[in-house]
């Protein structure tokens, strides 16, 4: 995940969560401005930007609108091109696409701001002061998932009282949750809990159908914002009876993920597993560019090591182990959802876990239907999956596995696809039925 730099800049000079603005508009500046040449501004993501406000209405600005000059916002641009600008039409996307994201006026978009990028204009030093800590409006709160449920997040401080406390003298402590300590996570700078809304709203949605005592699995759990919004929206719906289990390779995040599920008492709910998930045993350890690729894109790149010498055995290494889903499937039955976000490795994971995703559930009482299980893996394109350094097309290996290699003639149920979750990521969704069922759709 993208991540936000917290230094407070007020030279003149672009921010570091600024330096992606476009060069679309230097021919607005006067020749005095642009005598001296500069370095060309690389570019990244819109979401590097401080977050801002209309001051009359305080609707959220666009960024993607306001600094992505060749697409603009997909979702407030897909509504023009499909009704021709009718006014009655909801965008999917309900931010402010009118003011300007640098001087917070209306009429142009900030990668036309005459003020870009101008050492001499008040306006700019002043923007390049801000930071998402002191940007952030009142209606975009921290303490709220996407989902709208209260939570314990990065920097806040809780007083927890355990649930195995006795009744009548309770033990409290007092507890701050802290980000990761490692480069690409700082304090106050992570939006995770409010991007992919409509993800995490239809994931909310097929988890409340799941039988009862189903089990939730969060495959790269990253900092716990899925595995963490789900399992607060099922308390708050009362679906105490449902269990998530968080896996994860890197023992920071994971550190982290355990103290925000102590700070909002969800001991016994969500359980953390410090492994790498594959389709066969072994080790991973991070790669010698991991720290670098997570100060750019927030995730860690692991290399794999077949296997485990007595060398090994008896150092001190960084080992992380490679587990199956499979070697631990007595911990995830019933499996109820299969969340996986890995990194174009998903096919791995789901090759890993044949047996717990074909054996055959206990049924339901009512006209002995089988109780629903959704798989949900994130799918990388081609070209995607070249960028980031992956072979393949992770999409095609996730199909050739869920519709071809887990289909068995002894069973009578199976993976159907249905409609892909497409928020900022692409997800593939199957759900279990049984063979020669038709599905019922299900708008969201």
């Amino acid at each position: 995940m993208p991540q936000h730099s917290s230094n407070v800049v007020n030279d003149g000079k672009a921010p570091h969560n600024v330096d992606n603005i476009n060069d679309g508009d230097k021919q607005r500046r006067s020749k005095s401005q642009t005598s001296e040449k500069k370095p060309k501004q690389k570019r990244r993501h819109p979401l590097k930007m401080p977050l801002r406000t209309d001051p009359v209405t305080n609707q959220i600005i666009c960024r993607f609108h306001n600094y992505d000059a060749r697409s603009g916002c997909k979702k407030y641009n897909d509504r023009k091109n499909r009704t021709g600008n009718d006014e009655n039409v909801t965008p999917s996307c309900h931010l402010d696409h009118e003011t300007c994201h640098i001087c917070l006026e209306k009429g142009h978009l900030a990668h036309q701001c005459n003020h870009l990028e101008n050492p001499l204009s008040a306006i700019w030093k002043e923007f390049c002061s801000l930071t998402l800590e002191n940007t952030r409006p009142d209606d975009y709160p921290s303490n709220k998932t996407a989902l709208g449920d209260v939570i314990i997040w990065i920097g806040d401080t809780a007083t927890v009282t355990p649930k195995n406390s006795i009744q009548n003298a309770p033990l409290t402590t007092t507890m701050t949750v802290l980000p990761p300590e490692i480069q690409g996570f700082k304090l106050g700078e992570d939006d995770l809990l409010l991007r992919c809304r409509k993800q995490k709203r239809i994931e909310a949605a097929y988890m409340l159908q799941l039988q009862q005592d189903s089990v939730i699995v969060d495959v790269g759990a990253h900092l716990g914002d899925t595995v963490m919004t789900l399992a607060l929206h099922a308390r708050a719906k009362s679906r105490t009876d449902l269990r998530f289990v968080a896996l994860e390779p890197c023992p920071e995040k994971c550190a982290f993920l355990r103290s925000a599920i102590a700070a909002n008492n969800l001991q016994g709910t969500v359980e953390v597993l410090c492994a790498a998930v594959g389709d066969s045993l072994g080790t991973v350890r991070p790669a010698a560019n991991a720290k670098d690729r997570a100060r750019r894109e927030g995730s860690l790149q692991y290399e794999y090591c077949p296997g485990i010498n007595e060398s090994d055995r008896n150092r001190d290494t960084a080992d992380t182990p490679i587990i199956t889903l499979d070697s631990i499937s007595d911990q995830l039955s019933p499996l109820g959802m299969l969340h996986i976000d890995v990194e174009g490795w998903e096919s791995n994971v789901l090759r890993g876990a044949k047996m717990l995703l074909t054996s055959v559930p206990e049924k339901h009482n009512e006209n002995d239907k089988f109780p629903p299980c959704f798989v949900i893996a994130e799918a990388w394109t081609e070209k995607e999956c070249l960028r980031r350094g992956v072979s393949g097309n992770s999409e095609e290996k996730i199909v050739v596995v869920m519709e071809n290699e887990l289909r068995k003639e002894d069973v009578d149920f199976e993976f159907e696809r249905i409609d892909d979750v497409v928020d900022i990521e692409r997800n593939l969704v199957y759900i279990r039925k049984k063979k020669g069922s038709k599905l019922v759709p299900q708008k969201f």
